[in-house]
């Protein structure tokens, strides 16, 4: 069985080849299509600012939209492969801009996260007092205050739950109010809210 021979083609300095046009003769020994590093410009399309074309052999990057028509190359800015790979890492600090809202998924995250709890609080394992509809049950501390949240909140048997236990932190106290059977087991974990 013979092993394929894989063309070979240095790229050195004194090449005199922009990264395009190496990158070209690589693609082109393997028989890979240039458009996988971007589409030749096209007088029929409209690009976008970021968008990418190659233009005789060289890379550019749109720096203004561009509406369909003749190459004006001052919707352009000619960049290497390289240079596109180095900037995608990451930027300095503050030299992000824009407007938070159109980032759709950035904004859609923020407004899903938890309120951040800076350190867990307590552990209680507290029996219900009664099943109502009204408080059943209680936890006391001067430490609780309204910013204080419950992070986990499990019930042990019998653990029959009639309604949704919901809770409010008053200054002191965090009353639990619902409906569920009496002598169930409340476990609770508090936290208190970050800023």
């Amino acid at each position: 069985m013979t092993t394929p021979t894989i063309p070979y083609y240095p790229i050195t300095h004194d090449d005199g080849l922009d990264i395009v046009s190496a990158l070209n003769n690589i693609l082109g020994a393997l028989n890979i299509p240039t458009r996988i590093i971007a589409e030749d410009f096209d007088s029929t399309q409209t690009y976008a600012v970021g968008d990418y074309c190659i233009y005789n052999g060289t890379l550019y990057r749109f720096t203004s939209a561009h509406s369909a028509g003749a190459w004006d190359v001052s919707d352009v800015t000619a960049v290497t492969v390289t240079d596109e790979l180095g900037s995608g890492g990451g930027g300095t600090w503050g030299s992000i801009t824009g407007t938070l809202s159109n980032q759709t998924d950035l904004a859609n995250a923020l407004a899903a996260k938890a309120d951040l709890a800076t350190e867990i609080m307590y552990f209680y394992q507290q029996t219900v007092n009664a099943a109502s509809n009204a408080e059943i049950f209680r936890i006391t501390n001067a430490s609780i205050t309204t910013d204080t949240v419950v992070l986990e909140c499990t019930f042990a048997a019998p653990a029959n739950i009639t309604s949704n236990v919901t809770w409010t932190s008053y200054t002191g106290y965090i009353a639990f109010t619902g409906t569920c059977t009496a002598g169930t087991t409340a476990n609770v974990t508090l936290g208190q809210k970050g800023n």
